[in-house]
């Protein structure tokens, strides 16, 4: 299961870096943005608070901060530590740590699985849903 995973990881990095390889600094800035949005669900939680401060909005608003909160909790504090997953590139000898380095990526301390991205745009997308 583990070899599949890396495949599958080795595939989708391979493909960012021919992206980022094909636009330079263009397409780093692009995903540099992509990445920025979900930051530690900071744009959610502005939306939340933003629409908890009118009563029409209220529900809506309180509901995406219990959800990104929530996900921070499951994600970030249970799920990262009991998985341990390392992030591909703590490798220095592989492919992803080359393609890190390429791209002039900010390092990135913990663990890299569940994506805490992931989980705040997901508990954004239900929360409004």
């Amino acid at each position: 299961m583990s070899n599949f995973i890396f495949k599958i990881d080795h595939f989708v990095g391979k493909l960012f870096h021919n992206f980022y390889l094909w636009g330079g600094d263009f397409s780093n800035f692009i995903m540099k943005g992509i990445s920025l949005i979900a930051e530690a669900g900071i744009l959610f939680l502005l939306i939340g608070f933003g629409l908890a401060l009118f009563k029409r909005t209220r529900k809506v608003g309180a509901t995406i901060l219990v959800s990104v909160a929530i996900g921070f909790v499951l994600t970030n504090i249970i799920l990262k530590n009991i998985i341990g997953r390392a992030r591909p590139f703590a490798d220095i000898s592989g492919d992803f740590y080359k393609w890190w380095l390429d791209a002039g990526a900010i390092y990135e301390s913990g663990h890299s699985f569940p994506s805490g991205h992931t989980t705040a745009t997901t508990a954004f997308a239900v929360a409004i849903f």
